[in-house]
């Protein structure tokens, strides 16, 4: 796996590069971690979504909220202090599954082992399914599925 710090950024040259890297993934290629952090406070909004019917447009301009088009789908994220990433897998790498599940699990030991690794970690501390909330307080929110 590859990882790129591209470190700190405006929301739409963070998005502007992840677009580039999607763009020129190689599908036989080797998944990329690309790791990046906000220069502001931002927004970043789904490729499908309309900015403008998810936000009050002129509120978040007032409170200098930067606004960026992710080149994927999802809803509204918002970024204050948060060190983002994305993670791109190539169709043909032998650890592609159809099976969402198994995707996410990739992804999140990649991600943890990144971060081990970036923030010199040898016992990071999760949260154990004991502490999760209620399925019913996180029934929107995909990542807690």
């Amino acid at each position: 796996m590859q990882t790129l710090d591209t470190f700190c950024s405006s929301a739409e040259k963070n998005m502007s590069l992840d677009e580039e890297l999607l763009e020129s993934l190689d599908p036989a290629g080797e998944p990329l971690l690309h790791l990046y952090d906000w220069e502001s406070s931002s927004a970043t909004y789904g490729y499908f979504i309309r900015p403008e019917n998810q936000l009050d447009l002129e509120r978040a301009h007032s409170r200098s909220v930067a606004l960026a088009r992710r080149p994927t789908g999802g809803g509204v994220v918002f970024h204050i202090w948060d060190l983002a990433f994305s993670f791109l897998m190539p169709s043909g790498h032998p650890a592609f599954s159809l099976n969402t599940l198994d995707n996410y699990r990739f992804v999140n030991q990649a991600v943890l082992e990144v971060v081990c690794h970036y923030f010199s970690l040898t016992d990071p501390l999760l949260i154990t399914q004991e502490d999760l909330v209620s399925p019913a307080d996180c029934a929107r929110f995909c990542m807690a599925k």
